[in-house]
């Protein structure tokens, strides 16, 4: 076999690095069905819906806590679309979340404790990779899991409500979600 110049062995590793960014030979992802669509649509509508009437109407004028988080438009995706995946099934959704959120809090607060609470880009690093690592360990992940977690480390004005964000945005949005989710899609 003739051996290959610098160069070209440059070339070539860097040819199958970055050959890695086209998926490890993966198809795209399949298109649904219309149906599919439209039951997607419904369900992460309602889901939304009825978590953005409940910040307005109900909790943030009762705890002054949100309901209505960023991440829950990343579980809406998860709970609609991609509903057979092991990431969108209740126990992930339900433990990932609420992992993500007590993580957030622990790390937010030990921050605070060392002096290092203005390091937000530390404390988004820390929250959400040992998110990954606990939901890994309880066999719970839920990607929109690490974006509760990041959004506590870097929203200041929750930091005040410490565990509080565990049960509200993060137990009873997730909890709610679930629940749509469960009626909409055993319908569909």
């Amino acid at each position: 076999r003739p051996q290959l110049s610098p160069s070209r062995a440059m070339l070539a590793a860097l040819g199958a690095y970055f050959g890695k960014f086209a998926g490890g030979g993966a198809g795209a992802t399949p298109k649904p069905p219309l149906a599919h669509s439209a039951w997607s649509f419904l369900g992460a509508f309602t889901g939304i819906f009825v978590l953005g009437q409940l910040h307005a109407h109900v909790v943030v004028p009762g705890i002054h806590t949100p309901l209505l988080v960023a991440a829950f438009g990343a579980m809406a995706v998860l709970l609609f679309s991609a509903i057979k995946a092991p990431v969108a099934q209740p126990y992930n959704t339900l433990c990932g979340n609420a992992v993500g959120a007590v993580v957030g809090v622990c790390v937010v607060g030990c921050m605070e404790v060392f002096g290092y609470d203005d390091c937000f880009w530390l404390t988004g690093a820390l929250s959400v990779s040992l998110t990954i690592v606990a939901q890994e360990m309880l066999d719970a992940v839920h990607p929109p899991g690490g974006a509760t977690a990041l959004i506590f480390a870097l929203a200041v004005p929750l930091h005040k409500e410490h565990f509080v964000f565990v049960a509200c945005p993060a137990a009873i949005g997730a909890v709610i979600m679930v629940a749509i989710a469960l009626i909409v899609n055993n319908l569909a």
